[in-house]
């Protein structure tokens, strides 16, 4: 499954920079960890499915997913610890609750060799809020974006977020104003493409084909490690890992990590990524509308056959509400969060119990549904499964296979028949983030088109909210009232994949890598 993630989504990369009240937060510039090597590597040629037809920021996903880090950069990154750390802002101040003062790092150039000051940096941000942009959605508390100085930016909210610190390290990629403004109708096409400041510039972009990069001259963090990055495009999965076993590319970022290394021949490493995968019910719709029916959807679910359709425990982790475990432990301790966890109403697989269900609800003999998935990895597998056990209790789902294309739109507007196989990926360690994609009226990606006012008010409180305690209280009710409603069943959470061929190390991902220069971290083997 293609897991929707923000503007940039997914494979891919200290010190905690973010300030509270009046507090001023320094760090050093991290060095490139190419810095000085003597050990250049001419060229790394590596394999993409499914590319996007430009690099514009405000496009749908207009970079591309698993390479953009590598010539894009934002004003932070996260640390395995999900800890902030700098790239182009070497600190943040908080003066107030609702405004936020970015230092800049200075010696900052783009490659054409210009310098990186405050106006790039507004300019690109203003620029990814627009109305029109892809990325808007997540600058909606931002009230203005104004330079204060040539190495000073200054954001103000229109009321406390208490996940706004993290936004500009999933958010925000930086380029250069002078040429975004001279290309206006072309930036990021492929004749035309960006200035950013990455440790490596985009040479080419061709979304039939591939891309090139080639090593910065002008990046601030030193010497990189690769001098040439070369990117085939592929169309399928298959194709990309026989084009590995043939010796043709040396790295991927597969799906379905089993099928892939069988196929490849390559070595393949998995890393968790914040993923939800879930069979969604839209409340408004048809036989969904009855409550009973969802909670005998959620019973009926053997969470078991489906992680093995999803590929196994290889694939796919243990995960049954909407937001994952490990960013509930960002508000509380283990014990906390489990009492938390303990209070959500729980439907463990049950045929008996899915059957009472049913029995309570209008439609005691079953009725008929219809549903769709696209042919990504083993989602057309784990759709069967669903299937299959949904019969068991007189719920005769019809799968139908659809394009790519079509099943993203739906995914966007209305799921015919109103229910869905889908998953939604995290950029952000904050607990409001999948929320933020899944529930409520402001949800980007809600497929249940679930929005109780409760949600909304709850939703509200978990951003306006800062003390962890009390928020872990707030997020506590919105899984209470999910679970009570139950749009969704949360099936798995899931794992990410990198394939690499003998030639090279690489050391382990982490859960948001998606945003940093990874391929700093190369080395030649041996």
């Amino acid at each position: 499954m293609k897991l929707r993630w923000a503007v940039i989504p997914i494979y891919t990369a200290a010190v905690a920079v973010l300030a509270a009240g009046c507090a001023s937060s320094t760090s050093p510039a991290p060095s490139s960890p190419g810095s000085g090597s003597s050990a250049t590597i001419p060229l790394l040629t590596a394999g993409e499915v499914a590319p996007y037809s430009n690099i514009d920021p405000n496009k749908t996903q207009g970079c591309n997913d698993n390479f953009c880090g590598l010539f894009m950069e934002h004003l932070f990154n996260l640390s395995p610890q999900d800890q902030l750390e700098p790239e182009l802002a070497t600190s943040v101040t908080q003066p107030d609750p609702l405004t936020y003062v970015y230092h800049l790092r200075h010696g900052v150039h783009f490659w054409d060799g210009h310098p990186m000051t405050s106006a790039d940096v507004v300019y690109s941000l203003n620029y990814q809020r627009e109305p029109s942009a892809f990325t808007a959605v997540y600058f909606d508390d931002v009230k203005s974006i104004e330079p204060e100085g040539p190495f000073t930016v200054v954001i103000k909210l229109r009321q406390p977020n208490a996940g706004w610190k993290y936004s500009l390290s999933y958010e925000g990629v930086i380029f250069e104003k002078s040429f975004a403004l001279a290309h206006k109708s072309t930036l990021g096409n492929p004749g035309t493409l960006i200035e950013a400041t990455g440790p490596w510039e985009i040479k080419t972009y061709d979304p039939t084909s591939g891309m090139t990069m080639t090593a910065n001259p002008h990046g601030w963090g030193g010497r990189v490690p690769v001098r040439q990055i070369s990117v085939k495009f592929f169309s399928t999965e298959t194709s990309e890992a026989l084009a590995m076993r043939a010796g043709d590319i040396d790295l991927a970022f597969p799906s379905n990590g089993k099928s892939f290394a069988a196929n490849s021949g390559a070595r393949v490493t998995s890393w968790l990524s914040p993923t939800i995968s879930f069979f969604s019910m839209d409340p408004h719709v048809g036989p969904w509308r009855d409550v009973h029916v969802r909670r005998a959807v959620a019973y009926a679910l053997n969470r078991t056959d489906i992680v093995a359709a999803a590929g196994g425990p290889q694939t796919a982790v243990s995960e049954d509400t909407v937001i994952p475990v490990k960013q509930l432990l960002s508000l509380g301790t283990r014990a906390r969060v489990s009492k938390t966890l303990g209070q959500v109403p729980q439907y463990p697989y049950s045929l008996a119990s899915a059957r009472q269900q049913m029995a309570e609800s209008a439609y005691p003999h079953g009725f008929t549904a219809q549903s769709i998935i696209d042919s990504t990895g083993n989602d057309p597998n784990v759709a069967q499964v669903i299937a299959a056990e949904l019969h068991k209790i007189g719920i005769s789902l019809k799968v139908t296979e659809v394009p790519e294309a079509k099943y993203l739109a739906d995914y966007s507007t209305v799921p015919p028949g109103g229910d869905m196989f889908a998953g939604l990926g995290a950029v952000s360690p904050d607990p409001s983030i999948l929320p933020s994609y899944a529930l409520g009226s402001q949800a980007t990606y809600n497929v249940a088109h679930y929005a109780p006012p409760v949600i909304n008010t709850l939703l509200a409180r978990g951003l306006t909210t800062s003390n962890p305690a009390q928020r872990l209280a707030i997020y506590g009710q919105v899984l209470r009232q999910v679970g009570t409603d139950e749009p969704y069943v949360v099936l798995y959470g899931g794992l990410s994949f990198t394939a690499l061929s003998g030639k090279f190390t690489l050391p382990g991902f982490y859960e948001y890598p998606a945003f940093f220069s990874w391929a700093l971290r190369l080395r030649q083997a041996g």
